[in-house]
């Protein structure tokens, strides 16, 4: 099985991540540490993997920054929404300003055709940076994986938006002007300030960067039962995976870039090592030795990177 994964660690980037685990109390908590927001009427809900969060048409979450940086960003989420909005109607997901008063800010939100929509306006000119929106209707009952990039410059196309496939974009766009104000608000998440844009659906795995993110997906594992295993140079069992955060770590680190990799036949194992913080060497795998043919041998890569090999019987 392959699946989408970062081209690279992304974490020093990450100004904030919202992953709705939380089922009781008000807060809304931003794994980073930097911005929770509160819960005003959303419920918990049951999301792709773990919890998610849901709007009813009458909540939202409220922030106390405008969390969102300036420049360069990107903003991936999922999003689970089951009708369009009544005609003449949207349904706000994202709010830093006021829609009528030309205020600064990002606004995100699905029209009454069910297209979802990212529009940056500048209170100084008083018109849109860019505005990009989905090529299809997202309103058909399912999950959907977004992400949204912009590298912060006018140059050609620069604003992307990708909707379930993160490595082919879905519709891309061009920025009139530079992102220069910060916005006029706070961030509001399934509401607009004006108060009769609420959105009704479901949000899960919000994560916002200031940094142009990328994904890949010639990452493969095997998987059988439960058990992950990989053949990224030879064929071991990683194990079961405890939470889909730890999923995508494996991909990362333990993903074979070419499928064709787990048909061979494979007669030898490697097994990472990783150091604690007594500078000692660990694995977190474990060494049969009935299995060693002749000897083990360590790989010294480099000086954040070992592993021990050894060949064994098919």
């Amino acid at each position: 099985m392959s699946r989408y994964v970062l081209k690279k660690d992304y974490s020093n980037n990450l100004v904030a991540n919202y992953k709705f685990e939380e089922t009781s109390g008000t807060i809304c908590i931003d794994s980073t540490g930097k911005y929770s927001g509160t819960y005003n009427g959303t419920t918990s809900v049951e999301g792709v993997d773990g919890n998610a969060r849901s709007f009813n048409g009458n909540s939202c979450i409220k922030f106390n920054e405008s969390v969102i940086p300036l420049g360069k960003k990107s903003i991936k989420f999922k999003i689970r929404v089951s009708q369009v909005p009544l005609s003449g109607y949207n349904y706000a997901l994202f709010s830093q300003n006021i829609w009528d008063k030309g205020y600064s800010g990002l606004q995100i939100y699905i029209n009454s055709e069910g297209k979802l929509f990212f529009l940056r306006r500048s209170s100084a000119s008083q018109l849109y940076l860019f505005s990009i929106s989905s090529t299809f209707s997202i309103c058909d009952g399912n999950w959907h994986d977004i992400l949204f990039t912009w590298n912060g410059t006018t140059n050609s196309n620069s604003v992307k938006l990708y909707i379930d496939n993160l490595v082919l974009v879905d519709e891309e766009v061009t920025s009139n002007n530079l992102e220069t104000e910060s916005a006029n608000l706070n961030l509001l998440v399934g509401g607009n300030y004006s108060g009769n844009q609420y959105f009704k659906g479901e949000l899960d795995e919000i994560e916002i960067y200031n940094e142009v993110i990328e994904f890949t997906n010639n990452k493969y594992l095997i998987q059988q039962n439960n058990d992950y295993y990989s053949t990224k140079s030879n064929f071991f069992n990683i194990g079961q995976t405890k939470d889909s955060t730890q999923l995508e770590n494996w991909y990362n680190k333990y993903g074979a870039d070419d499928v064709n990799i787990i048909t061979q036949n494979l007669n030898n194992k490697e097994f990472p090592m990783s150091k604690d913080e007594n500078g000692i060497w660990k694995t977190d795998f474990q060494l049969d030795m009935n299995e060693v043919i002749d000897s083990i041998e360590l790989i010294d890569t480099d000086e954040n990177n070992k592993s021990i090999k050894y060949n064994c019987n098919d």
